[in-house]
């Protein structure tokens, strides 16, 4: 099933053994190498203070549209305990607003969701809005992502339209 990030946000995610709310999700943390969600990022409630919880990925058994399953409660531990999630989640690498570029240096626009496949937990499409068009870019064409911005493979369409036309003209002289 293929779910979108926007979706995820504020799923509960439940507890199989003992069946019981452990929290909702808050963000979700990504492995910028293998574009895959490595952990989800717990949302604290008004009367806790302190370190983010997370439960991470090898601990969830399945991501419905209606909420994450975890093995039991001890999937949820202190981000502190995770290094590789602790390092990701100082570097940014959750949420939305990443700024999109092509490798030309062309501006594509910001990230406000991503299609998310729910049994492999990796990303397969990013959504980009740009002042006046919304562009939709498979993960294989991210060649490179961190927590501010992303790179898609290729130039920008006006550039490439532009340097076909300077060709164009360069062999009609």
């Amino acid at each position: 099933m293929i779910l979108r990030y926007t979706k995820l946000i504020g799923l509960p995610i439940f507890d199989l053994r003992d069946q019981s709310r452990l929290g909702k999700v808050a963000d979700i943390l990504v492995d910028p190498s293998g574009q895959k969600i490595i952990g989800f990022i717990l949302l604290n409630s008004i009367f806790s203070f302190g370190a983010p919880r997370v439960v991470l990925a090898v601990d969830v058994i399945e991501v419905l549209k209606e909420a994450v399953i975890v093995k039991d409660e001890d999937a949820v531990i202190q981000l502190e305990e995770a290094q590789t999630a602790k390092d990701l989640f100082k570097k940014r690498y959750y949420g939305l607003n990443q700024k999109a570029f092509f490798e030309s240096g062309a501006y594509i626009g910001k990230v406000y969701d991503y299609l998310i496949d729910s049994k492999t937990l990796a990303l397969s499409k990013f959504y980009i809005q740009s002042l006046l068009k919304e562009t939709v870019i498979p993960s294989k064409d991210v060649i490179d992502f961190d927590g501010r911005k992303i790179i898609v493979k290729g130039k920008s369409p006006i550039l490439a339209i532009e340097q076909a036309a300077e060709s164009i003209s360069a062999e009609a002289i």
